[in-house]
């Protein structure tokens, strides 16, 4: 079996706020994306429900690495920031081949 590697395939920067849910712009042909978030907490799922600040999901502090390895994790990713600071969050998306 080959190994699979990964080349990437754009990237976006996110502002995250607590006033609105916050979903990916993914490209044509991202299957997986390697996130960092640079300034504030925000609040992650990739289930599909929606992320509150009480918090429901998965809470990620600054420079915490994330890394979301499906296409389909990727189309159900949403954040909204923890508290009331803005957040940025830097995503590198990236396409696998064999």
């Amino acid at each position: 079996m080959a190994i699979q590697e990964r080349i990437v395939a754009g990237r976006q920067e996110l502002t995250v706020t607590n006033a609105a849910v916050v979903t990916l712009a993914i490209p044509a042909g991202a299957d997986a994306a390697v996130m960092q978030v640079r300034t504030a907490a925000i609040v992650v799922t990739v289930d599909g429900t929606t992320p509150t600040t009480t918090p429901t999901g998965t809470v990620v502090y600054p420079l915490t690495p994330v890394e979301i390895t499906t296409r389909q994790d990727l189309e159900n990713f949403k954040c909204i920031a923890l508290t009331a600071s803005n957040a940025t969050v830097e995503v590198t998306y990236e396409k696998s081949y064999y």
